[in-house]
């Protein structure tokens, strides 16, 4: 009866690749346990649980290590970075297939002692909590939970325009946009962030505040409970 999809850049995807009635597919954002965020979090202890310096910047990319995640993108962004902030590390979250690759790419391009991959873990409210922004370099993403989470966390967010990443990151608000596949571009924003503790500081705050009012859990619940109250043709 209804097809959902997790952002609108997903639905006009479907729907012009398969010719439903287009108003049968609709758009249900995904959502954020706004509970787990928020607390005190002992940055120090969290970074160097990661490797990473208890002081100056340190970003980080979480995310499958798989294709289209443009995780060589942030890789080639990392010497770009340090030009200007000579002390920026960067910490990669997450495992995948291309975790052997990407750690030979890393090798490649001199940056063992830079960037740090410490496969999956599970206190991603914490690291993002513990970093100073999160880097979202994807060729291709439907609905953007990572850059919600990290709203959620009051960590501004440097992410690619494509997808369903425009409608989480507001570019200007909570973070930058920048076009796919382009270190430079990603570099430039993340300097942006990083070098002006104000900008950071008031970008953090609009991601919390957009995440409470549309990414918390309870909205979900109330679009999924309208959702069902469409099909059986009933107020609920």
């Amino acid at each position: 009866d209804l097809i959902t999809v997790p952002s609108d850049a997903s639905r006009r995807e479907y729907v012009e690749a398969y010719r439903p009635d287009p108003d049968k597919v609709v758009t249900v954002r995904g959502a954020v346990d706004l509970s787990l965020y928020g607390e005190a979090v002992d940055t120090a202890a969290v970074r160097r649980s990661l490797g990473a310096p208890e002081e100056g910047p340190v970003g980080a990319v979480v995310t499958r290590l798989d294709r289209g995640k443009g995780v060589e993108t942030a890789f080639r962004a990392v010497p770009i970075i340090r030009e200007r902030l000579p002390d920026f590390r960067l910490v990669v979250v997450g495992g995948g297939t291309l975790a052997g690759e990407l750690e030979e790419l890393r090798d490649r391009l001199g940056l063992t002692d830079v960037v740090t991959m410490v496969g999956s873990r599970d206190d991603v409210p914490s690291v993002l909590s513990a970093v100073d922004v999160l880097l979202v370099p994807s060729e291709s993403e439907t609905g953007g939970l990572t850059s919600m989470e990290a709203g959620a966390a009051s960590t501004p967010v440097v992410a690619t325009n494509v997808g369903g990443l425009p409608e989480v990151v507001r570019s200007g608000e909570t973070g930058l946009l920048v076009p796919p596949r382009d270190e430079r571009a990603l570099a430039e924003a993340a300097v942006r962030i990083l070098g002006d503790v104000d900008l950071s500081r008031r970008m953090g705050r609009a991601g919390r505040e957009l995440a409470e009012r549309d990414f918390s859990r309870e909205r979900l619940v109330e679009d999924v409970i309208s959702l069902y109250g469409r099909v059986l043709g009933a107020e609920m």
